[in-house]
């Protein structure tokens, strides 16, 4: 079993760091991303709370917390 590991642990170092891996695999992944609105970015309080009335309507009207965006 330890022999196992160990050569995971070399193949692991001699294939290369796997940051640079997953930094080649993000800029894939984002390559072609278009933002939707590039000056507020759609994490914005505001807009999630637009996305959720728009898709859930009068539900949320009855939770006490969440913040009027009106």
């Amino acid at each position: 079993m330890t022999n196992v590991l160990l050569g995971g642990v070399a193949l692991g170092l001699a294939d290369g760091p796997t940051e640079a891996h997953k930094v080649n695999l993000a800029r894939m992944l984002l390559k072609n991303y278009q933002a939707e609105d590039p000056e507020w970015p759609s994490e914005l309080l505001d807009k999630r709370v637009e996305a959720a009335r728009a898709k859930y309507g009068d539900l949320l009207d009855r939770i006490p917390a969440l913040p009027d965006s009106s």
